[in-house]
């Protein structure tokens, strides 16, 4: 019989021992990497949605910021990962610029057990819209006017490489009717276009308001 001395003398089990120690911290490590892959893949995952949302409170062409502000709400939460807790989206948007920034958290699991619960998360995205398509050839720059541009009647217009622009904020800022015959490269109104026929390109409203190409020339007052 092996006598007590001769068992705490025994070496052979020193090597099971310490590599049951050595099993906390590779564990620890292991679940730290994990949980950073997940947060990593969340953040990738919401720095898309934060970009959806910024392209879309700059293109969705609503003539309020608060409308604005919705879409953008409304593609975040669509396009958003799951697993977020308190997520807020702060949304500053008008017609030619969209700054989105989002923030949320995400729960840890195996990182708990270091005392790492949550990792916050934050992303940034802004839109701004370049002027695309024909320059205006008629081009009404009264703010007000209702409508803006009308053509009715037996009316023919014929612009090539040119599109119909209006600054006018009003329902009908464009009004094509009767039986004229239109045809352009583009239709856009800050308010709206109307038509009694089909127009191609289909027009757009709430465009941007473009500025008066005229307003930095200086007049020049000829003598009576």
């Amino acid at each position: 019989m092996r006598t007590i001395l001769s068992f705490l003398r025994e070496k052979h089990g020193n090597v099971a021992v310490t590599f049951a120690l050595a099993l906390v911290p590779l564990a620890g490590t292991a679940g730290v990497a994990i949980d950073y892959t997940r947060a990593t893949s969340a953040h990738s995952r919401m720095q898309s949605a934060t970009d959806a949302a910024a392209l879309t409170a700059v293109t969705v062409g609503a003539p309020a910021a608060a409308d604005r502000t919705a879409a953008a709400n409304n593609v975040f939460n669509g396009s958003k990962p799951n697993g977020l807790s308190s997520p807020t989206l702060q949304v500053s948007a008008s017609s030619k610029e969209a700054v989105v920034v989002a923030s949320a958290t995400i729960e840890m699991s195996i990182s708990k057990l270091l005392q790492l619960d949550k990792v916050s998360l934050s992303t940034r995205s802004k839109a701004v819209k370049v002027f695309e398509g024909p320059a205006p050839c008629v081009f009404a720059l009264n703010k007000t006017a209702n409508p803006g541009i009308e053509i009715s009647g037996n009316a023919m217009f014929l612009g090539k490489s040119c599109a119909l622009q209006s600054n006018s904020s009003a329902t009908g800022a464009i009004t094509i009717g009767g039986s004229s015959k239109v045809k352009a490269d583009g239709y856009c109104a800050v308010g709206t276009v109307t038509s009694s026929g089909t127009l191609s390109p289909a027009p757009k409203d709430h465009c941007d308001e473009l500025p008066d190409p005229y307003e930095k020339l200086a007049v020049v007052l000829s003598p009576a």
